[in-house]
């Protein structure tokens, strides 16, 4: 199991000799309507990492659960919870260093809340980049032009991408609480979905044209989510994240 909250020393020690990347599910805790959990777009980052954990070496860090959503669908009497970004972006700086300092040197935040574009995603890459200043800082000025230095630059520079749930063709419609949400949630987690609940037209953004959340078909979010998950496994495997006992 490579999970980082369930791994044991010696394989910790063998993923980061193999450079394993460690992947950073994101989300946040928000209201999504009346028939789906308030922890929607946790949910889909984890369930779809669940399903390629087992065919790509990668780490899985514990997920990050509260995130920035600036209220924007309803304040914390509908369900939501918002941090604010320059706080998240300390607190996520502070366990990508830690996971750094382990000896981790390549990073994957998979964010669904609003995409790696929102502020969510944002911080995950100011984080990074105040941890490259502050490495960069360490070894001084022209460390790129030493010979010394600059070849051993792949010992200690991290490599940090921020992504949304698509990695490869295989499209995400997106839609907050609609149609392209409930699809997947359907697939993913049908416990978590209660159908019964949709009133048309409570929350216009359960209802936009073409996304009405009472159209969800749980088998065409599963073609979704399996498109999505080879994806994935395909873009670790081209990195040497192939698992090697399959």
């Amino acid at each position: 199991m490579s999970y980082l909250a369930y791994m044991g020393p010696d394989q910790l020690e063998r993923a980061i000799a193999e450079r394993w990347p460690v992947v950073v599910p994101a989300g946040c805790i928000e209201f999504h309507g009346s028939h789906l959990p308030f922890g929607t777009d946790l949910i889909l980052v984890e369930e779809i990492v669940k399903r390629v954990e087992p065919h790509a070496n990668i780490v899985v860090a514990p997920a990050i659960a509260y995130g920035p959503t600036g209220y924007a669908v309803g304040g914390p009497k509908t369900g939501t919870i918002d941090i604010h970004a320059g706080v998240f972006k300390d607190y996520v700086k502070e366990i990508l260093y830690s996971l750094y300092r382990m000896g981790f040197r390549r990073f994957v935040a998979i964010v669904h809340h609003q995409g790696p574009e929102g502020p969510e995603g944002v911080a995950f890459r100011m984080a990074a980049a105040e941890i490259f200043n502050e490495l960069h800082r360490e070894r001084g000025e022209g460390w790129y032009s030493d010979p010394v230095t600059h070849a051993v630059c792949g010992d200690w520079l991290m490599d940090v991408r921020v992504m949304g749930l698509t990695v490869g063709p295989s499209p995400w419609p997106g839609g907050h609480g609609g149609i392209s949400e409930t699809e997947p949630m359907l697939a993913l987690r049908p416990d978590a979905v209660r159908m019964s609940t949709l009133r048309r037209g409570d929350y216009p953004w359960n209802w936009a044209p073409g996304n009405e959340a009472d159209q969800a078909d749980g088998a065409r979010g599963e073609r979704w989510i399996e498109g999505i998950v080879q994806d994935w496994i395909a873009f670790f495997e081209e990195s040497g994240g192939k698992r090697d006992d399959e």
